[in-house]
Order: structure tokens, then sequence, then C-alpha cells
């Protein structure tokens, strides 16, 4: 029944892809500015693409593209698959000059970004919090309590001054960032037992992805254990953790309703986030038309992508919650015993995050609701 169901949520997932127009660009809050000097001002080292496509050179390019979030065909991963919607548009606003070569996880995800600098593959949907100890300062979604959905991420990352960051970090690694893609919301925490306060993380063995969320949810008492995704749901079947965090969807996939009897949903580790990123060099070397269709499909497909997992989080929902699994969500005051709680993590990425560390922070603070 569960495969049934994710067949057809899956289906419903791809017409909305396919139906959905390119929203309007989000604008920007109103929000007060930050009260912090950001640590170094930045200016985006590109402008995004707009207009019309240039004069075609004429010239054709074929990339091997490394589809990283395969096999997973939700919102953040059916985008990369072979046919999908990136291979898609690029075809068509290169007028089909640009092809793709997609090979299903050629490395592990931690191991990617270096995989496409090294020009191993020239483009991948790499996921940041797998890289989170090398590049820190990328996964400032995953700080506690920064924000209260992916939505609000989304912003976050069109914001100008965040893509001239990433533009510059990226850069010095030998990789052109081309855009932001959604993994997911993270505050849900798949468990034997509710957790209803800062008190029942005492001790518990959980599961969790990356640097920062570890930090966080010590902070809390746990005992965090890094687990690869596809084997959260035989440790949890063997004692070996009592509970994981990770999304709806992937939770799902990973057969955690099977044993679970509660899902606790604390914004300890809001975002899983990841991008569209490129070999620096064989960037360089497109022409400029080229260039445009490359720039322009990373874009669109990242706006579909986001707005894709609106109705795939609405459809895991409804599906939860027709389940015995229960949702529980903890009182107004535990939230604020855990941000009290967790608030060294912030000086301790602070530390490791680099010259942008108070940049991120405040660009980031002006999507967060008061």
């Amino acid at each position: 029944m569960r495969k049934l169901l994710l067949v057809l949520m899956t289906l419903a997932l791809a017409g909305s892809i396919v139906a959905c127009a390119a929203p309007a660009t989000p604008t920007t809050p109103t929000t007060p500015a930050p009260t912090t000097t950001p640590t170094t001002p930045t200016t985006p080292t590109t402008t995004p693409a707009t207009g019309d496509m240039p004069a075609s050179s004429g010239q054709k390019a074929n990339w091997t593209m490394n589809w990283g979030y395969a096999p997973a065909m939700s919102a953040d991963g059916a985008a990369g698959s072979p046919n999908g919607r990136f291979e898609q548009t690029l075809l068509e606003k290169s007028q089909g000059r640009f092809t793709l070569d997609i090979r299903e996880t050629m490395v592990p995800r931690e191991q990617e970004l270096d995989f496409i600098a090294r020009n191993n593959a020239q483009l991948g949907d790499m996921s940041i919090t797998y890289v989170a100890g090398t590049y820190p300062l990328l996964d400032f979604g995953a700080l506690p309590f920064r924000f209260s959905d992916i939505w609000e991420y989304e912003k976050c990352m069109n914001d100008p001054d965040m893509i001239g960051v990433f533009d510059k970090v990226l850069r010095d690694a030998g990789i052109e960032y081309l855009s932001s893609l959604p993994s997911g919301n993270m505050k849900f925490i798949w468990g034997k037992e509710p957790l209803t306060t800062v008190a029942s993380f005492k001790d518990i063995k959980l599961r969790t992805t990356g640097a920062v969320a570890t930090k966080a949810f010590q902070l809390l008492g746990a005992a965090p254990v890094s687990i690869p995704g596809p084997e959260m749901g035989d440790a949890m079947y063997r004692g070996v953790v009592d509970a994981c965090v990770t999304t709806l969807d992937y939770g799902v996939e990973q057969g955690l309703d099977a044993f679970s009897t509660a899902i606790s949903v604390w914004s300890v580790m809001p975002v899983i986030s990841g991008a569209w990123c490129a070999n620096l060099e064989a960037y360089n070397k497109l022409p400029a038309d080229l260039k445009w269709a490359l720039d322009e499909t990373a874009k669109e497909v990242s706006r579909q992508q986001y707005y894709a997992a609106v109705p795939e989080f609405a459809a895991y929902l409804a599906w939860v919650s027709s389940t015995n699994i229960s949702i529980v969500y903890p009182d107004m005051a535990e939230v604020v015993k855990a941000r009290t709680a967790t608030t060294e993590t912030v000086n301790d990425w602070l530390k490791t995050a680099g010259p942008y560390g108070q940049q991120v922070l405040d660009i980031s603070a002006r999507y967060i609701p008061k």
C-alpha cells in the first residue's frame, strides 16, 4: 500500500512540476535592516541572466552530470534524472546544442564537490549539508531555529547578497554556483516515543546529518549518531538509534513509518539544502549563448523545485496523518528552552565559517519572521 501511495504522490508531483509556471521573483521583506555590520561587504560576482538568448554561436557542448540525488524522485531529486526537468529545459534553451550525459551517484555525496572541481563531472546537484565539514559557511540553513520552513530559506537564497557570498566561496573552490535547490524541511524527528520537552532528548540515540545539527542536538543532551540515509530504517529496527531526523518524504521512502509511533516537530535543524554547481573552468569555456542557457535553466528549475516542494510536503503530511503515527508539537515554552540551550551552536559555527560568517547571519536575518 505504501508503494502504491508513493507512486501516486510521485505522479501528482511530476504533474505539478510540468504544469507550473515560473513564479514571480520573491520580493525582499520589509523587516528592519540587520544591526550588525557584515564582516566583508560582497557584491554578486555575476549578474543573473535575463532577457533573450544571446546570438547563437553555433557551438555544441556535451557535459557529464553527476545525479547526486539519485534515485530520489521527490521534488529535489527528480529534476536531475535522465530526461528530467533540468535536461529537458537545457535542451530547449540551448536549441538542442547543450546535451548531458547523466550518471547516477558517481561518488558519495560528501565527495561530489571535489569531484566536480576536478572536472571529473562538469555538472551536479550537490547536497550542501554533506560537505558542511569542509564548507561550514554554506550550511547555515541547519543552524537551530534559523528558519521555520524551506520557503523562508528560498527567499534568503534568492537575495543578491547571499548569491554573492556563494559565488565567492565556491569559485575559490573551482566551482561555479548556479542556483539553490531544496532538499526539504528537516524539523521532523521520527521515533518510538514523542519528544515533547527538552528533557526528553536526554541520552536519546538520534540519527543526525551534518556537523551543525550534531552540535545542536548534543547541547540538548542527545547522543547524535551519523548514519547514511539508506541505512536509517535498519538502524531503527536494530535499535542502533531511537529516532531519526529527516524530512517527511525521505522518512517514508526509507520505511521509518514501520518503526515509528511519533513524529516530533522541532526546528533544531530547519533545512537541508543543496545547489546546482558546475566546474568553473568548463563553465568559463562555454560560449555566451550556452552559458546563458545553463544559467537560465538552473534558475528556472530551482524555482520549479521549490514550487513542487509545496504539494509534495502537503501530500506526505496528509499521508502520515492518515496512519497511526502521531505528529506532536512542543509547547512554546519548551521551544524557547531549546533555543536558549542551542545558542552556542551559532558561536561555534562562526568560529569555522570564515570571513563571511557574520554577513551570512545578517542576510539570513532579513527572512526570519519576527
